[in-house]
């Protein structure tokens, strides 16, 4: 057992634990039935300074010339023996390109049938593509096929209590810029071709909490700051939230919304469509409707059974109110019409006997 063969050299190939090597290094492993065994292991010694420019590597390299996108070599994982027909497996592999430097590629199967795809490709210029083999519009661009719920899903875990924020994503888009361009910290594309009656969402959140306590969910947090020390002068505006409706084909648009509150639903205290909080202005520059989609004055209110306005001070309520055919003016608590107008142009002044056509007092 002390004499077994361990090496063999054979027309130019080396085996070890093997007396048949079919690779120009073959290397077995010699127990059957072990697993996890390691079957090399390669340890170089560096220069002794600790700031020595010294790796140690392990070079797959091929010689003579390659056409572009061709492999220059790489590692290939398999069950087989050998490589096998069709290049069935998985791995990585490099390639040379005549525009983009070297590039590296990680393939795998998606059945144990068919040839392996690339899946992922990080090129030369530094750009990554996941789906998508020619990275051209960004530093990382993922490419889903019609079968994938998600193009990418990132979730974040449980918190450990400590004092900081935790974020499923951070995008940072900093840097100066040159004069008028736009800078976006996320631009969302959602196009369908498809004639149907789905929904697309250019960005679609949700914020849930499942817990008790006192919580401030938000499904989009938007601010808008100027840290700016400089007094360069000019126009500043800044939107906390911006939104436009945009046709460009020739089809119309029935309804445009910039913004669109829907109605709460479940048990909801108090449903707010819209809350501005503190002493901010609020501007509009078209009609502004209320229980209507379709304002044709500058305000336009609507209520089936009447709208109401509301005037409170810290001691008394007014109200003004379309009622049946008039208009009244009255205070809270009373029956009172302080000021009625009829459809047929008579007004009453704390007077619910007026005749047509006069004025009650």
């Amino acid at each position: 057992a002390h004499n077994a063969e361990v090496m063999r050299l054979s027309s130019g190939k080396v085996g070890i634990g093997t007396t048949s090597p079919a690779a120009v290094l073959d290397v077995e492993q010699i127990t059957t039935g072990v697993n996890d065994q390691q079957l090399a292991q390669f340890f170089g010694k560096g220069a002794s300074s600790s700031g020595a420019d010294g790796g140690q590597w392990i070079s797959v390299c091929r010689a003579g010339p390659a056409g572009s996108g061709v492999p220059t070599g790489g590692i290939f994982f398999t069950q087989d023996e050998n490589i096998p027909s069709g290049k069935k497996g998985c791995g990585i592999y490099g390639t040379y390109d005549y525009l983009s430097g070297r590039g590296l590629n990680f393939f795998t199967m998606n059945d144990n049938t068919s040839a392996y795809t690339v899946k992922m490709r990080i090129q030369g210029d530094g750009k990554v593509g996941i789906g998508d083999t020619t990275p051209t519009d960004g530093k990382l661009v993922i490419s889903s096929s019609s079968t994938d719920l998600n193009a990418l899903y990132v979730t974040q875990g449980s918190s450990s209590g400590s004092a900081v924020d935790f974020k499923g994503a951070y995008i940072s888009c900093t840097g100066s810029m040159e004069n008028y361009r736009d800078k976006f910290g996320i631009d969302v594309l959602a196009h369908t071709s498809n004639w149907s009656h789905d929904e697309i969402f250019g960005v679609n959140v949700l914020a849930e909490k499942s817990s008790s306590g006192n919580n401030n969910v938000y499904g989009v947090k938007s601010i808008a700051r100027c840290s700016s020390t400089y007094g360069q002068g000019g126009t500043k505006n800044f939107y906390g939230l911006y939104g436009k409706v945009e046709e460009t084909g020739s089809e119309t648009i029935t309804s445009g919304y910039a913004v669109y509150a829907d109605s709460p639903t479940g048990s909801v205290t108090n449903a707010y469509g819209f809350y501005q909080n503190g002493s901010a202005k609020n501007s509009f520059g078209g009609s502004v409707g209320i229980g209507t989609t379709n304002a044709s004055e500058s305000l336009h209110i609507y209520k089936g059974s009447g709208p109401e306005i509301r005037l409170q001070n810290d001691t008394r309520n007014w109200y003004l109110r379309t009622y049946g055919d008039h208009l009244d003016i009255y205070i809270t608590g009373t029956s009172l019409q302080a000021f009625t107008i009829l459809a047929d142009g008579s007004v009453g002044i704390n007077d619910a006997s007026r005749e047509s056509g006069c004025i009650a007092v």
